[in-house]
């Protein structure tokens, strides 16, 4: 993850970051470190191919400013409330296809993404 991958425009250039996961059982566990200028304020697994903006799919659990979290989101079958939820459908889909998915970290400096990373199989 690296300020350079977020569109449209800058973000942290100072800053990095490593998201790994897994899925297993209808869940997705993951583990999210970052290293930026200030203590993040959100953090979103988005749908979107690199170098293209798009719609959060769910809110992950914040890191330290300069650390790492770790969570498990557990996949729920009604789709409808996309941000605070991961449907089974959409899980699925970073299953079969992480590429099109990313996660941005967002401070205050840079509401629209200090960071940013594609996810990867």
């Amino acid at each position: 993850m690296t300020s350079g991958q977020v569109v449209p425009g800058r973000g942290d250039r100072n800053g990095s970051g490593r998201f790994s996961y897994r899925i297993d059982d209808q869940r997705l566990c993951y583990r999210l470190t970052v290293r930026v200028s200030q203590r993040p304020t959100a953090a979103y697994i988005h749908r979107g191919r690199m170098g293209r903006t798009g719609p959060a799919v769910v809110r992950l659990a914040v890191p330290p400013r300069n650390g790492t979290v770790s969570a498990c989101i557990r996949a729920v079958p009604n789709d409808r409330d996309t941000r605070n939820r991961l449907s089974r459908r959409e899980l699925n889909q970073i299953s079969r296809n992480p590429s099109a998915f990313y996660v941005q970290v967002h401070t205050t400096r840079y509401p629209d993404g200090a960071i940013r990373g594609q996810l990867r199989d």
